[in-house]
This record gives structure tokens, sequence and C-alpha cells, in this order.
């Protein structure tokens, strides 16, 4: 996410300037807990809800930042926990609409994250410029998180008919089941 990248900045805003460079440092290392923790989780209950776990967690760190006050425990806490946020973008396409033209699904639903996601350092720079604070980039965050939960559950319901009806017109009898 771009606010990984506004993360110093961010603290300078509020008064930790200290750790400022430290923020960064703890969301990193716990991506790399997150990938693995998110990816078990996505074995044991599924994707798409190891995904909407993600979402909580993140809508939780966001929340964090934006509470905080300038507590660095909580800004800590809340870099960690941003950290932890990673979205199973590969086995979704996958649970959702099965092997056959992964490759090509895939490639179209990377280019659309990429996309979306190129714009999100703009959109915080703009907030900030424009009421001079990260506050409301932080609330866009946590309602985000929201949206995109509730677009995950929408987006799979909606896969998992349209790969009902691929597999009835088909004529298939022992269809690939996505994996929800």
């Amino acid at each position: 996410s771009a606010f990984l990248q506004l993360m110093p900045t961010y603290a300078g805003t509020v008064g930790l300037a200290a750790v400022a460079a430290f923020l960064p440092s703890i969301a990193m290392i716990s991506n790399i807990v997150g990938k693995l923790v998110l990816g078990w989780l996505a074995d044991a209950v599924g994707p798409r809800n190891a995904t909407l776990c993600g979402f909580g967690v993140g809508v939780t760190a966001f929340a964090l930042f934006l509470a905080s006050n300038g507590n660095v425990g909580m800004v800590m806490v809340a870099a960690a926990l941003f950290g932890v946020v990673t979205v199973n973008v590969p086995l979704l396409v996958r649970s959702a609409f099965g092997s056959k033209d992964y490759g090509t699904l895939f490639s179209y639903v990377s280019i659309g994250t990429s996309l979306v996601g190129s714009l999100g350092i703009s959109v915080y720079g703009f907030l900030f410029d424009r009421f001079g604070s990260y506050d409301p980039g932080l609330m866009l965050g946590i309602g985000t998180g929201v949206a995109s939960a509730a677009l995950l559950l929408v987006g799979m319901a909606a896969a998992k008919r349209l790969m009902g009806a691929a597999h009835v017109r088909s004529g298939a009898v022992q269809a690939e089941e996505p994996a929800f």
C-alpha cells in the first residue's frame, strides 16, 4: 500500500520523528510473518476467509494510526499490523475461477490491482495537501478496507454462479469446483 511509503512523513506529523524511519521497517518485517500466517490461514479456512481476516487487520491498523494521537507504542503496533496485511490475489483468482485460463485471468487482475494501487500515493498526498493531516487518508483506508471486504464477498459469489453456469453449459459432469 502507498501508506507504507508515507509512514515516516506521517510519524513526523504526529510528533514521532524519532521513530519515523523505524515504522516502515516494522511493517516490512511483519509483512514476512503476515504472508506466512495468511498463507496458513488460507489453507485452513480458504482464501476468501483469510483475505477477509487480512482486510480486518488492515482496517484495525488504519484505525490505530488514526486514534494514536502520537502514542509511539500504538503507532508501532499499527505499523506491525499494517505489515501483516497481504492480499491473497493469486489464491483468490484460482479459488474463484479454477485453474483453467488462470494465467490470463490473473494477468488481468494484476493489471487492475496495479493500476488502482499506483493511484494510492497520489490520493494520500492530495488529501494531506488539502486537509493538512493524514487523518482523511487513514479514514479512506478504513473505508477502502470495508468496501474491499464487501466487494470480495459479492465478487466471490458472482464467480461461483458464473463458474456453475459455465459448467452446466459445457456439460461437465464432474467439474472442478472452486474452493471458497
